[in-house]
């Protein structure tokens, strides 16, 4: 809706009234520049609002002088987060009972900070809705006490004035527009557009932007001359789809004034070779009176200057009222399209099939402009002129292809979001897509779930798939590159700092870098790999550009260098002499470099040469003893030869090693975290041709969570698929820091997951919801049929005998929460069965006829999902994931305790009474305050009624339930 911040602090209101329907407050009552319209229901902005509890200005902004101010806090918890506090105001205020009123208030509640002149604030802890509803529960209910003891009840909001204004807004909110495409769709749109992209009718229509300019010359140029019916036939018979020439030099010569103009555009009508975007919607105009001519020519000329898309809907419905049967939205549309063809789209009877598609009626254009123009955002396309010709033979029988069988990916998004509520298995379901992608001949038909964990490892061992979990605290120098502090040395005289690489751009580097021809392995034998030594050295400084002509002079010359020990001849010094020239010619860590160089590393070892802490540009073979050699332009003289092996590449540190590399100059490398199989290759070349390309999976968990603008930066573009390296529309950028030059592969896929309860997909940035596909993971209750917990049991344990421990156990357990009587044996007849078959999901159904009297977590599920979904929506649902594994009482009562008690209090705000209507009095005990409870106070009397007799609800401890009450759920 247009005013979130409104609507959504408006349903927290409405939801709180439902169960105190004595609350009203102060709704807007006008509808100053269209505030009311566009759904602002209260004082404030798209960032603010203000909500007035009593009816008493206050002097500022025409707000109420005491209310509860709801805002987003975008600065710190990088999304919005709903936050609020208590605000009194009485600027101007003349009445000295009512001042005093507002200091006796400030006095009651306390800890107020004074803002400005007679204009104060308190913290409400907690901040949001539940402070709110701690806010109307426990302290409003004191304020209205001292208002009524100084006798100003006429202060108090009239229930008629609310009621009259919340029709009103009811009214309004049934005609703002929502979000119009439906989210559970946008993968299916997203990839049927890039089957569209590649179609003839893709580029012809991207040709025909050139139409636009000769349709606004004869639309301006006849609208400006004597209007008559055949003014308005002439358009159409102009600019239709496949006019012909000379019907087109027919009516230009009917419709347009001048010669010189005429033959003007006459040629360029010629030259063009595309007639217009669409069919005429009929063939003329006729009997038309002259208002409703110039109401046709002043509507098209107000349109051709409107910037936005809900000025362009007010002004068709306007025009839609005058009723004119022969010029409707499929004659008009186009016309407001050539005039103004970033606001208006085409629309005839030929997308019709696409809006039904998208549930909605298929003849309003004002709801066609809105919903094109969404579509538009969605798929990143500008021209609606695109989505005209998108939705044109727009079918709805053609459906998605998915990943099954051989894993095809071809049709996959590279950008996708799981989204659901809580427990739904998103995170399970990630495991399944990036092993998919990044190996795509993994066999999904005979893998078990162990196998597919094992093989997701592995992947991420290997560099292919990265997991990262989005919060309010990361930042773009966290995800893409920043700035570190670097370990000191102890020679250092000050703090030194380092780009350090984010995993984003570490993952991008890694897909894009993978060279045709790569090395895979080098040749030794296992029995050469356990003797010899491998160390990491840095050839001169990555990050001095100056340095490199050191690494090519080594790799040209078969040699590796060394810059520590500046001039000085070491030849002939033993270790002991090395390291007694410290401190007077040697600083500490680099004569232990010069050991490391010239004692350590022996021939015949093996040295890494590293390319900053992340990657590796060379591998060598140590083939002589130490040099001191002086060469013209470097400034290093310790040399020792090398065979080098592989050189000149820039590889990720996971080919060859499972930890980063250090800043150490030069050290030994730990075997154990050596790739073995990268080096040991007997009877392999060095190199060999590997020149299919890997895909790289980015794993984002609780993407949501995170301010997206801010941790992508200006990289949320470079994601888009045709932006991606390689393609027609490729972008890349410099990135801040370290000034590179920077794109995203084709090869790296990126899959986030979305808690709905967090956050609905609506108020996602909609720079994230148009560069993603969104895939929604529903509460399955059907895998917690008690037919599907025996099926899994027995293939958990198939292992073990009937008597055999654990299984014994773990049957008792489950037959007990199933109420399965003891001495049942039938599931011994049916493993049997199951077991010559091998595992299959089908034989489930062999347990229907099974007589159980225990719990049916399938119908728990449903039966508290469609409750949520009553009094909440569907993003406020339960997955079934929560009690997918329980296998006896305890483990269901811990679910509740652990997992679904603290869910539904988060989900209520602690409103315990509507946990009473999800769960049943079996779960909430309720109890009433007891008259005189309270200690007797002056002048307080008042307050301690308005408690007396209040219901307290408190949560019982399902450790304390039987089973019977957790079936009294559903029964």
């Amino acid at each position: 809706m247009g005013a979130k911040l409104h609507e959504e602090v408006f349903s927290f209101l409405e939801n709180y009234r439902s169960t105190h329907p004595e609350f009203v407050y102060w709704l807007r009552e006008r509808n100053r520049r269209n505030r009311l319209s566009n759904g602002y229901w209260f004082q404030g902005t798209d960032d603010y609002c203000f909500v007035g509890l009593y009816n008493r200005g206050g002097g500022t902004n025409m707000t109420r002088s005491i209310g509860l101010v709801f805002y987003y806090d975008r600065d710190e918890e990088g999304k919005n987060e709903l936050l609020c506090y208590l605000e009194l105001a009485y600027k101007n205020e003349k009445d000295h009972t009512v001042i005093r009123f507002y200091q006796e208030v400030m006095k009651l509640l306390g800890g107020f900070d004074k803002l400005n002149y007679a204009r104060y604030k308190k913290h409400l802890p907690g901040g949001g809705k539940m402070a709110a509803t701690e806010f109307l529960n426990n302290i409003k209910p004191g304020i209205d006490t001292l208002l009524r003891k100084n006798k100003l009840d006429h202060l108090f909001i009239k229930r008629e004035d609310f009621n009259n204004k919340l029709r009103t807004i009811h009214k309004l909110r049934e005609t703002l527009p929502e979000n119009l495409f439906p989210a559970n769709k946008i993968a299916e749109l997203k990839r049927r557009f890039e089957i569209f992209r590649k179609e003839t009718f893709f580029s012809d229509r991207k040709k025909q932007l050139s139409f636009i300019s000769f349709a606004q010359k004869v639309i301006t140029n006849t609208l400006n001359g004597y209007l008559t019916n055949d003014s308005f036939t002439g358009l159409i018979q102009i600019l239709k789809h496949g006019a012909k020439e000379e019907t087109v030099n027919d009516y230009i010569d009917k419709v347009v004034r001048g010669d010189d103009v005429k033959s003007s555009l006459k040629k360029e009508f010629a030259s063009l070779g595309f007639t217009g975007f669409t069919g005429a919607g009929k063939a003329g105009i006729s009997d038309l009176d002259n208002r409703r001519l110039e109401a046709i020519k002043k509507f098209i000329l107000d349109c051709s200057v409107i910037s936005n898309k809900q000025e362009a809907v007010k002004r068709v419905e306007d025009f839609e009222q005058l009723e004119i049967p022969q010029v409707k939205s499929g004659v008009y549309s186009p016309w407001l399209y050539y005039m103004n063809p970033l606001v208006f789209p085409i629309k005839n009877n030929r997308q019709n099939g696409f809006i039904k598609w998208c549930g909605h009626p298929a003849d309003s254009y004002p709801l066609a402009i809105l919903l094109f123009h969404e579509v538009a955002e969605i798929i990143g396309e500008k021209d609606l002129g695109l989505i005209d010709a998108f939705t044109y033979n727009f079918s709805e029988e053609d459906t998605e292809t998915i990943v099954t069988g051989n894993n095809e990916i071809n049709t996959m998004s590279l950008n996708t979001i799981l989204y659901g509520p809580p427990g739904t298995g998103k995170t399970y379901h990630t495991v399944n897509k990036a092993v998919a992608i990044a190996n795509p001949e993994f066999d999904f038909d005979h893998a078990s779930r162990e196998k597919l964990k094992a093989e997701y490892e592995r992947l991420v061992k290997d560099g292919q798939i990265e997991f990262v979990t989005f919060h309010q605290n990361v930042s773009y120098e966290d995800f893409i590159e920043g700035i570190k502090p670097m370990e000191p040395k102890e020679a250092d005289p000050f703090l030194k700092y380092e780009i350090k690489e984010g995993i984003f751009k570490r993952l991008c580097e890694r897909a894009s870098k993978v060279p045709e021809t790569k090395p895979t392995g080098v040749s030794i034998s296992e029995d050469e790999f356990q003797k010899a030594g491998f160390y990491k050295l840095s050839l001169g400084d990555t990050s001095n550009p100056d340095d490199d002509q050191i690494y090519s002079w080594c790799t040209q010359n078969g040699y590796i260098a060394l810059g520590y020990g500046d001039a000085i001849n070491f030849t002939g010094k033993n270790e002991n002499e090395i390291q007694q020239m410290v401190p007077a010619k040697l600083e500490k860590f680099a004569a232990q470099s010069v050991n490391y160089f010239i004692h350590y590393l022996k021939t015949g070892d093996y040295v890494v040469v590293t390319y900053g802490n992340l990657q590796f540009r060379a591998i060598g073979k140590v083939a002589g003893n130490y040099e001191y050699k002086n060469v013209n332009g470097l400034n290093v003289h310790q040399f020792r030869k090398i065979d080098w092996l592989v050189k000149d590449i820039e590889l990720p540190y996971e080919e060859v090693y499972n930890k980063q590399f250090s800043q150490q100059t030069i050290y030994r490398l730990d075997k154990r975290e050596i790739k073995k199989d990268f080096f040991v290759k007997a009877g392999q070349p060095v190199a060999k041709t590997d020149t299919k390309t890997k895909n790289y999976v980015l794993v984002i968990d609780e993407i949501n969570r995170g301010n997206i603008s801010q941790i992508f930066g200006e990289l949320i573009t470079l994601i888009e698929e045709d932006k991606r390296a390689g393609k027609e529309e490729a972008l890349t950028v410099t990135l801040p820091y370290s000034k590179k030059i920077f794109s995203v592969p084709s090869n790296l896929y990126v899959i986030g997951t979305m808690n709905t309860a967090d956050r609905s997909i609506e108020a996602l940035d909609t720079a994230l919801r148009r560069r993603f596909t969104f895939e929604e993971i529903k509460p399955q209750p059907e895998l917690l049929s008690p037919q599907r917990m025996i099926w899994k049991l027995l293939w958990d344990y198939k292992d073990f005998d009937w008597d055999e421990e654990p299984y014994k156990t773990k049957e008792v357990e489950l037959f007990e929460l199933l109420g399965i009587k003891k001495g049942f044996t039938e599931h011994k007849i049916i493993w049997a069965k199951m077991k010559k078959e091998g595992k299959s999901e089908d034989q489930i159904t062999y347990f229907d006829n099974l007589e159980m009297q225990g719990i049916n977590l399938a119908r728990l599920l449903e039966k508290i999902n469609a409750r949520l979904l009553s009094l909440l929506d569907k993003d406020h649902t339960i997955g079934h994931a929560w009690l997918l594994n329980i296998m006896s009482v305890p483990d269901l009562q811990a679910a509740f305790k652990n997992k679904i008690l603290p869910l539904l209090q988060e989900f209520f705000y602690n409103d315990y009474a509507k946990i009473g209507l999800v769960l049943g009095d079996k779960f909430v005990s309720q109890e009433e305050v007891n008259k005189g409870l309270f200690a007797k106070f002056k002048d307080n009397n008042e307050l301690a009624a308005e408690f007396e007799g209040k219901t307290i609800y408190t949560l019982k401890d399902p450790f304390e339930l039987s089973l019977e009450d957790f079936k009294s759920i559903y029964q």
